[in-house]
């Protein structure tokens, strides 16, 4: 028989707190590094190919997901939010920097 384990519950969430106030992860993205994406949608309760879809824009995500996703790592949904921010503040500046293309003539 197959053993279910709780949602949430994989003990590598732990490690993400802890980097957190390292500051080693600063970005949403960073938490990825940590534990697999498999495993935070599974918890999510979303499907895998959507989860790494919605990864490209975290605006797709509801905040009740980063919600549950603090909780799972035991941090502060404000600090939570803070890694959400950070990761789009940086998509946004790295669009900014990037050279526009000029059309061929």
């Amino acid at each position: 028989m197959i053993k279910r384990i709780p949602k949430g519950t994989d003990p590598r969430y732990k490690y993400i707190r802890a980097n957190v106030e390292s500051g080693r992860i600063s970005l949403f993205t960073d938490i990825f590094e940590v534990i697999p994406r498999s495993v935070v949608a599974r918890d999510l309760g979303i499907n895998n190919v959507r989860f790494n879809t919605n990864l490209k824009d975290a605006t797709i995500f509801s905040v009740k997901d980063f919600y549950r996703l603090a909780k799972f790592c035991d941090i502060d949904e404000m600090v939570m939010m803070q890694l959400v921010y950070n990761q789009y503040a940086s998509a946004a500046r790295m669009k900014k920097n990037l050279p526009e293309l000029s059309a061929a003539k």
